[in-house]
């Protein structure tokens, strides 16, 4: 519910920011999905709560289709899809290399980028996420000067030591990966989970990596979060299966922020995802079966 709320307050913040070009015009939703969505399911329920709840449809459209459909007016950058303006688009893939292919997806990314549309997330967004940002952030000095001291004392309360392969690695830690690599994972510059390198993988890539590769710029060395495992009842294909298992928690929040007048409309959290998974397994989708989702 929180979600389709922000959603739609978005749409309207979009609708206020531009009504002199949109000409009285309800402007809509874009959904960007793979052309094979396997979580058909979960994106029909959020267009049917769109739709039902505030009047707003939205559009599902894949990226090598995109052209067909859309056009963008070129005296202001307005998005139009099957000639209806778009003030939001959601990105349900473009988040690895396979969702572009050829030329079309590329492209059809780019325009939508040099549209006025609200992006979700937009590219400088989304490249904020990375990995590689993640590590920067880790550093005391670079995340003091986006916070204050204690906040910064705070965060890094909760962080674990993370490492670029641009610089040399300090020999403790190189001599912690060749008898301990458990105790971290190598991380490449890439979303949705199963690229990750652990165990005896990890020293054999940072001995690579060490020796200076041009790959180096596309890893970063993390350790291993601290976990507490107990014994939990999984339900499991209709099967209870009892197993010694670990939690992730995942934060949902929304942030609107714009980068022109730098000034934020929204930033607030919208609720968690709790997962549970066996110890001894290193992924943790639920899509993929290797956790399920717990109850608070």
């Amino acid at each position: 519910m929180r979600v389709t709320q922000t959603l739609y307050n978005t749409i309207c913040v979009f609708e206020r920011r531009y009504k002199a070009i949109l000409c009285n015009k309800k402007p809509q939703m874009l959904m960007v999905v793979r052309r094979c969505e396997g979580n058909s399911i979960e994106l029909t329920k959020l267009k049917e709560m769109m739709q039902n709840q505030y009047s707003v449809h939205v559009f599902t459209v894949s990226l090598d289709t995109f052209a067909r459909v859309s056009y963008i007016d070129a005296s202001t950058n307005l998005l139009y899809i099957s000639g209806t303006p778009i003030a939001v688009v959601y990105y349900r893939c473009a988040y690895t290399p396979v969702d572009f292919a050829g030329d079309a997806e590329r492209r059809a990314y780019c325009e939508i980028e040099k549209s006025l549309a609200i992006k979700c997330p937009s590219i400088d967004f989304h490249l904020a996420g990375l990995k590689r940002v993640q590590q920067e952030l880790s550093d005391a000095k670079v995340l003091g000067t986006y916070v204050s001291e204690d906040e910064a004392k705070q965060l890094r309360g909760i962080f674990v030591d993370m490492y670029n392969f641009t610089q040399p690695l300090p020999p403790w830690v190189v001599e912690e990966v060749g008898t301990r690599p458990t105790d971290f994972v190598i991380k490449p510059q890439r979303e949705g989970g199963g690229n990750n390198i652990w165990g005896t993988g990890v020293s054999k890539l940072v001995t690579e990596l060490v020796g200076g590769t041009e790959d180096a710029s596309k890893y970063i060395l993390m350790r291993i979060i601290p976990t507490t495992a107990n014994t939990y009842s999984r339900v499991l294909d209709n099967r209870v299966c009892v197993d010694v298992c670990i939690h992730e928690l995942g934060i949902f929040s929304a942030m609107l922020y714009d980068t022109h007048l730098e000034r934020f409309y929204e930033n607030t959290v919208l609720g968690y995802l709790l997962r549970t998974k066996p110890q001894d397994h290193n992924e943790g989708g639920v899509m993929t079966g290797d956790s399920v989702i717990s109850a608070v």
